[in-house]
């Protein structure tokens, strides 16, 4: 696993709005996982650093993706709760994935919390074959609708805070789920799971299901990607479109 891993700040079109995202890969990597928020601001210092840890130790990249702009959130709080354009958003950088020379060639997972584990149930079920693996860590899972969740067949992981305490049914939402399945609960974690040795916790069982279910890249594939990944990781003309230079 290479340790020369670059990180680009990014602004992405996706659905009329410039998305800021965060990528760190290295050429080695072997899967990418989406981690997606319902929300904007603070990329680099959000409670999804921990996942971003856990994934770069398991020899994967990551997206971390605000699905909202400052100004949206600022002038709708509740438009985190609009599931179904965060998750055409979703669906829209996942396609732009697939041009980029670099990360078209890696399977993708999706992790979600808050609402944006809605957001991640509901795009892997609406493309099954453009997402390997789901993790929904706490949040509103619920919100992505009866169908989109017994539909499902993409691996989900699901990670709990205490039983004792289940506000939003998201125990329920699980047992709704049509695929394959799974069940971790943290005990004496809150609901929301963002700080703390539960959220370390749950950071590494997120990289364990992804690492169980992202198929490795092609080898013959892969060697070309390496070659190419040779050159200079500054982003350039040609190689992330969809961006909004800074």
């Amino acid at each position: 696993m290479s340790t020369d891993r670059s990180v680009s700040e990014l602004s992405i079109a996706a659905d009329g709005a410039w998305l800021d995202a965060r990528l760190l890969h290295a050429p080695d990597d072997c899967g990418l996982v989406i981690i997606a928020r319902a929300a904007a601001g603070c990329l680099a210092g959000s409670e999804e650093g921990e996942v971003v840890a856990a994934l770069r130790e398991a020899g994967l990249a990551s997206l971390t993706l605000d699905l909202l702009t400052q100004r949206e959130e600022a002038r709708d709080p509740d438009v985190r709760f609009n599931v179904p354009m965060l998750t055409h958003r979703l669906l829209a950088i996942r396609e732009w994935i697939a041009h980029q020379p670099r990360l078209s060639w890696l399977a993708v997972g999706v992790h979600g919390s808050d609402t944006a584990s809605a957001v991640a149930i509901r795009g892997a079920w609406k493309e099954p074959e453009r997402f390997a693996a789901v993790v929904c860590r706490g949040g509103r899972p619920d919100l992505a609708g009866a169908t989109p969740l017994t539909g499902l067949r993409v691996p989900a992981r699901f990670i709990a805070g205490s039983a004792a305490s289940d506000p939003t049914g998201f125990r329920a939402a699980f047992e709704r789920v049509g695929g394959e399945r799974d069940w971790q609960a943290l005990s004496g974690a809150d609901h929301e799971i963002t700080a703390g040795e539960a959220l370390n916790r749950a950071a590494a069982l997120a990289a364990a299901w992804f690492t169980l279910h992202l198929p490795p890249p092609d080898p013959q594939r892969s060697q070309r990607e390496n070659e190419a990944a040779r050159a200079p990781t500054q982003p350039r003309d040609g190689w992330f479109p969809g961006i909004d230079p800074r």
